[in-house]
């Protein structure tokens, strides 16, 4: 997506290439990879089990012998956290919750085996709440998240250079962890509330004078905050051939109409503190 906004980079000979590939009907396109994860979605019955567990029935009464086999199932499973990601990268929210609203987040769910992957569904339902305004919500979310990833940084420093090495994963989840503390301090900021003495330690430790600054009302730091935070959206539009990148324009237009919309929230800090 961001390659094929910014033609300032690009060689004659990449450009060639890319004149040959928009000659197909799937180069750039999104949706055949909706169809896909859709499919997935429908030939392993994944809603209709979910919702069975969740209601305290049995799976198999609902499900076909694919959506018995183990590998159609999971493969369902993982397709769902997929098309919240990708709702989420084309600025969908309220679909993007709608995807994964069977989907249950706690200790037992099949996405606690794969770090990454728990790491990637707290984020984007996380940020998914943010932009739908439900930041009590959002900020909840995070939170687990972070304390999650809290705990397997101290369990990576107690490992052996080896052991160490093998857990390089844990690197993206790191990355991640920057980002949600960015859009913590946004929903925190807009709906204050206690939460883990350990998180609070570190986000005081990291942003207090920015989140003053934000009870203050400066929005260019609410601004920073999300284009530091958000993940990297994108466009389905076609091939920019010359001018300047447009590779931020998605982020451009999500951040604008985030910022709108808290306008008039951003005040309810500071009348708080006249309150006090």
């Amino acid at each position: 997506g961001l390659y094929k906004a910014n033609p300032s980079k690009r060689t004659a000979e990449e450009i060639e290439d890319l004149h040959e590939l928009e000659q197909s009907q799937d180069a750039w396109n999104i949706y055949p990879v909706l169809n896909i994860l859709y499919s997935l979605l429908t030939k392993s019955q994944i809603n209709e089990q979910l919702k069975a567990i969740r209601e305290g029935g049995e799976p198999d009464e609902v499900a076909d012998e694919f959506g018995r086999n183990d590998l159609y199932f999971k493969l369902g499973y993982f397709s769902l956290i997929g098309l919240l990601r990708t709702h989420v990268l084309l600025g969908d929210y309220h679909q993007a919750l709608q995807t994964v609203e069977y989907l249950e987040m706690d200790a037992k769910g099949l996405y606690n085996t794969v770090p990454s992957c728990l790491v990637t569904l707290h984020y984007f339902v996380g940020f998914s709440h943010m932009m739908m305004r439900n930041y009590a919500e959002a900020a909840k979310i995070f939170i687990i998240c972070l304390l999650y990833i809290q705990r397997t940084q101290n369990l990576q420093q107690q490992m052996q250079p080896q052991q160490r090495n093998k857990a390089s994963k844990y690197d993206v989840i790191g990355k991640t962890n920057e980002q949600l503390f960015h859009l913590l301090t946004i929903c925190l900021s807009l709906q204050p509330q206690r939460i883990d003495e350990s998180v609070q330690s570190q986000l005081h430790d990291k942003f207090g004078e920015r989140m003053l600054r934000m009870a203050n009302g400066d929005i260019d730091e609410f601004r920073n905050a999300f284009q530091q935070g958000c993940p990297k959206f994108l466009s389905p539009t076609t091939v920019v051939y010359e001018g300047s990148s447009v590779a931020k324009e998605p982020l451009i237009r999500q951040c604008n109409a985030f910022l709108e919309g808290i306008e008039s929230q951003i005040s309810l800090p500071i009348l708080r503190g006249y309150l006090k």
